[in-house]
């Protein structure tokens, strides 16, 4: 709650939100916000980002993040 009160206090909307885990097996260790000034009410929540995939082997979307320098285009808000 604390990061959506500061958001809106400075004048951002939150617009997206991706929770980060380990592997499939973990708990989120980490939360993505993208979020835009001035933006309108209405955010999106992306599927789970998995860091490693069973091997310990980087993830098909870690790879594709790497590669391309953005999320895929589904993730997108």
């Amino acid at each position: 709650s604390e990061l959506f009160s500061a958001l809106t206090k400075n004048g951002f909307e939150p617009k997206s939100l991706t929770y980060v885990h380990p592997d499939e097996k973990s708990a989120a260790s980490l939360l993505l916000c993208a979020a835009k000034r001035g933006g309108k009410a209405g955010i999106t929540v992306t599927p789970p980002l998995y860091m490693y995939d069973e091997g310990r082997r980087e993830s098909d979307e870690v790879k594709y993040i790497y590669e391309n320098g953005k999320f895929p285009e589904e993730w997108r808000y």
